[in-house]
């Protein structure tokens, strides 16, 4: 008998105010990178590099570092693992999967102990994925399982609790930007977007079944582990800077701390015009369907957060919307205004600016709205320079998408990097030694 899925719901943790402190848990780099979560699933099973610990099914087999489903079952053909603990009833549990190549069929992934299973979307296509599981029971196995004929090869199944990462200080990063921060739809190489990153959890601000994310009954995003596509409002894609962003602020943390990247932005629309998706007047709460989901999202996480929680800092990259409308001092001091009004509601965290699109940089609007963001960067000398603020140039050699707008996924990478490095700087002081 199928349990059912509990979506929607925060893993039980702690539930204490959040103190909006701009510090991390060290004011020094960490000597090591911080460390992975206990992954429940024995290493090389879950690498698929041994069929040790596998049931056998019908039309299974391990070789070459993959789960191979050849279609000739006839049914529904199920294998599953013992876990190295037992799940927790209540807890949230995160699953990450890769299928690297499909032709027919779906694949499934899920819980069980004898009689009961609990079961997440199937996979449907080549991709990482991630799934939020709620265990309604103490399960003792993971499992996965293909519909008759499957013909599907996985090259891993990693399991970890959601909710012990939630326990630790959360490092919340929310996004204030457009389609190349978001993601621009290069996603064909699956390991050039630097996910999964099970260090990292994701807070979605959509709905994407086929990706995992889910809103709860108040509409704020359920907790997963990053992958890529992350969900932002718009939905996503794929591609972009996320992963490589995570990995790299992930390395400068310690084991106590958490990244939750809140996954805010929206592909396309506008700041500075009536009807615009960022619209609002300075210092308003009300506006477009992107500004007061930003607001929501960044207030249900703060509201959860445990003890020691912080904001930690907010990526923008937007502005290619707006090349048409408003450039200049008065773009500058429109998107300051926004800064300093989401300090004052949640701390003096650390912003990061990072260049816009467009190949031709010395296009007159194009150089405008440079100008007009990297005068915020704390050294630019300029009068309306802000604190704990850097800007961040585009990569020399930024190469792009066919549309000429997107920066490629190479130069995603440096971009999500070059972020992630800037904004442990601005804690730790400096470059690591």
């Amino acid at each position: 008998m199928n349990a059912t899925f509990v979506f929607g719901q925060w893993p039980l943790v702690p539930v204490q105010p959040a103190v909006p402190m701009p510090t991390l848990s060290g004011d020094t780099w960490p000597e090591q990178p911080q460390s992975l979560p206990p992954n429940l699933i024995p290493q090389l099973a879950g690498e698929f590099e041994t069929a040790d610990g596998w049931d056998a099914a019908e039309g299974l087999n391990f070789s070459d570092g993959l789960a191979k489903w050849d279609g000739s079952n006839t049914a529904t053909s199920v294998s599953g693992i013992d876990m190295l603990e037992p799940a927790v009833t209540g807890d949230a549990y995160g699953v990450l999967f890769g299928v690297s190549a499909r032709s027919a069929g779906n694949q499934f992934v899920g819980f069980q102990f004898p009689n009961t299973a609990t079961n997440g979307s199937g996979f449907s296509d080549i991709g990482n994925y991630s799934r939020q599981l709620t265990a309604t029971g103490d399960y003792t196995r993971a499992r996965m399982y293909v519909n008759a004929g499957a013909v599907i090869e996985s090259d891993y199944m990693r399991v970890y609790s959601i909710t012990e990462l939630l326990k630790k200080k959360w490092r919340i990063v929310f996004v204030y930007s457009q389609s190349n921060w978001v993601g621009p739809g290069d996603a064909s190489d699956r390991v050039a977007n630097d996910t999964p990153e099970p260090r990292a959890i994701v807070i979605p601000s959509s709905q994407q079944s086929t990706r995992g994310a889910f809103l709860d009954g108040e509409g704020l995003g359920v907790p997963m582990l990053m992958c890529d596509p992350v969900v932002h409002l718009s939905g996503n894609v794929g591609g972009g800077p996320a992963g490589a962003f995570a990995r790299t602020f992930c390395d400068g943390l310690r084991d106590d701390e958490v990244l939750v990247y809140a996954a805010c932005g929206y592909s396309g629309g506008g700041r500075s015009q009536p009807g615009d998706v960022w619209y609002h007047e300075p210092g308003s709460e009300t506006g477009g369907e992107a500004w007061e989901n930003l607001l929501k999202q960044v207030d249900g996480v703060l509201a959860k957060a445990p003890e020691g929680s912080t904001v930690a800092a907010c990526l923008f990259c937007q502005g290619e919307a707006d090349l048409a409308d408003i450039t200049g001092d008065e773009h500058t001091l429109l998107i300051r205004s926004d800064f300093e009004f989401l300090r004052k509601r949640w701390g003096n965290f650390p912003i990061v600016i990072s260049e816009i699109g467009w190949l031709d940089r010395e296009r007159a609007d194009v150089a405008n709205m440079v100008a007009s963001q990297a005068k915020l960067d704390s050294n630019s000398g300029d009068p309306l320079a802000l604190p704990r603020c850097r800007y961040i140039p585009r990569p020399e050699g930024a190469t792009f998408l066919p549309d000429n707008l997107h920066y490629d996924q190479p130069t995603q990478r440096v971009r999500g990097s070059e972020a992630g490095t800037v904004t442990l700087e601005i804690y730790y002081g400096g470059p690591k030694p």
